[in-house]
């Protein structure tokens, strides 16, 4: 992800949700292609009181207006908010950023390459 200031006003939260959305929506559009009937998604959300309400309100806005880089027609609704404590599936999720980040910032595969495989491309 690269932030850009002067491609959208969004701030670089609200411009990675918008990729996060955007690539998420482009992953639905590839799958409904390849199976010929169409996917749909929802994104989950740990819940956090401080961004769920402008993450709502942004993809309210995105399916109105779509992002930056395409129209939103498979990711349904708004987020939905979980507890991660309560869902082993946003634990998952908070695992996978992780080892990305790990990998990022200190060159740490071991994590890392196990994720990387089941990444899609």
């Amino acid at each position: 992800m690269h932030f850009d200031p002067q491609k959208s006003p969004l701030s670089v939260d609200g411009q990675a949700f918008e990729q996060v959305v955007s690539r998420f929506e482009l992953y639905l559009q590839n799958m409904s292609s390849q199976g010929g009937s169409s996917s749909f998604g929802l994104i989950v959300h740990d819940n956090n009181e401080t961004v769920a309400r402008k993450h709502t309100n942004q993809m309210r806005k995105f399916h109105r207006e779509g992002t930056l880089w395409t129209e939103i027609k498979h990711v349904i609704e708004t987020p939905m908010f979980v507890d991660s404590h309560l869902t082993s599936m946003v634990q998952l999720a908070d695992l996978c950023a992780y080892s990305l980040r790990r990998y990022i910032e200190n060159g740490e595969e071991q994590l890392f390459d196990k994720i990387l495989r089941r990444a899609d491309r």
